[in-house]
């Protein structure tokens, strides 16, 4: 009786540290999918930057936007000038960009930046 009772004492205390585990792997694997919904968000925000630069000589932001349940992103874009291309034709030039993108999901947040050249034109007045 003593014996079966040490028995059930230890699978009980095993038991106990199964469920703990699987609570805790679960908790885990809800904050990655919450990181990576928020990471594609953010990409989202990347892209809908991508759509604004065009014909832009100014900073600019896009504010939050709601792209699904609990999803969002926001952008802000900054222009950072004219550049030429080392190497190429002087008479070519690049608007350069920054766009900050922030994504949000389920209480997640996750940041990106991104920098292009959009190009080329001609420089200067093309006279």
């Amino acid at each position: 009786m003593i014996l079966a009772l040490l028995v059930l004492v230890a699978l009980t205390l095993i038991g106990i540290s199964s469920i703990q585990t699987t609570i805790f792997e679960s908790s885990i694997s809800g904050n990655e999918r919450a990181r990576v919904d928020a990471f594609y968000a953010a990409e989202a925000g990347v892209q809908a930057g991508l759509r604004e630069i065009k014909e832009r000589t100014e900073s600019y932001s896009l504010s939050r936007t709601k792209i699904g349940e609990d999803r969002y992103y926001s952008v802000k874009g900054e222009y950072l000038g004219l550049a030429h291309v080392e190497g190429g034709p002087s008479n070519f030039e690049y608007q350069r960009f920054k766009i900050n993108a922030t994504g949000e999901a389920f209480g997640a947040r996750q940041e990106i930046e991104v920098q292009i050249k959009d190009g080329p034109f001609p420089s200067g007045t093309g006279y």
